[in-house]
C-alpha cells in the first residue's frame, strides 16, 4: 500500500483496513478497580508557561491494547520486545457473540475458524466501547486455546476485556496462548 499520508483513515478504509480500536476516553471503562484514563495539561500556555504539553494517566488495559508474556509470568517479556510481525496482516474473525462461557475448538470451527489461521479476532459483541464494563463474556477453554497455538495462532485479539472469564484466577487462557 502507498499512500502519502500513512495515518489516513480513509485511505486505510479504501484499501479494506479496519480499525477495530476503543479509543481511550474518560467514560472508557477500565478493569474494575484498575486506574481509569484521564487527560489534563501539565503545563498550559492560558496559565503563562510557554507551551501547551499535556499529561494523560491509565492502566495499560484500558482500551484497545495488547498484553505481553510480562503481564502473567515473572520473566515473561515486556510489550518492547514483541514482534510486530503477528499484529499487522490479515485475520479471520469468529463471531461468538451467541456464545456462553468456555469456548470448545468445535463451537469455534462453528463460528468461523479455519485451521491454519494466523490472526483470530473473537467478536464477542463485549466491549468496552459501549460505555460500560460487561458482567461476563464468553472466552476460549484453555484446551482450545492451546490447540489454536498448536495450530499455529500468532495472535488472538478480543473485543471484550480479556481473552479468560472476567472471574479467572488462574488466567489460564493467558498461559496457553503465551
Amino acid at each position: 500500500m502507498t499512500r502519502s499520508d500513512p495515518f489516513d483513515a480513509a485511505g486505510f478504509a479504501r484499501e479494506g483496513w479496519r480499525d477495530i480500536s476503543v479509543a481511550f476516553a474518560a467514560s472508557t471503562p477500565p478493569w474494575p478497580g484498575d486506574t481509569p484514563f484521564s487527560c489534563g495539561w501539565a503545563w498550559a500556555m492560558a496559565d503563562g508557561a510557554s507551551v501547551n504539553v499535556s499529561k494523560w494517566e491509565t492502566s495499560p488495559h484500558v482500551g484497545t491494547h495488547a498484553d505481553a508474556p510480562l503481564h502473567v509470568l515473572r520473566d515473561g517479556a515486556g510489550a518492547d520486545a514483541l514482534p510486530i510481525g503477528p499484529f499487522v496482516g490479515t485475520a479471520r474473525v469468529a463471531d461468538v457473540r451467541h456464545l456462553q462461557g468456555a469456548i470448545s475448538l468445535e463451537a469455534l470451527k462453528e463460528a468461523g475458524w479455519k485451521s491454519g489461521t494466523a490472526r483470530l479476532l473473537l467478536r464477542t459483541g463485549q466491549s468496552t466501547a459501549t460505555g460500560r464494563f460487561p458482567a461476563a463474556w464468553p472466552a476460549l477453554a484453555p484446551e482450545t486455546a492451546a490447540a489454536l497455538v498448536a495450530d499455529g495462532l500468532q495472535l488472538l485479539a478480543v473485543d471484550c476485556p480479556s481473552v479468560d472469564d472476567r472471574d479467572a484466577k488462574d488466567l489460564a487462557v493467558h498461559h496457553r496462548l503465551f
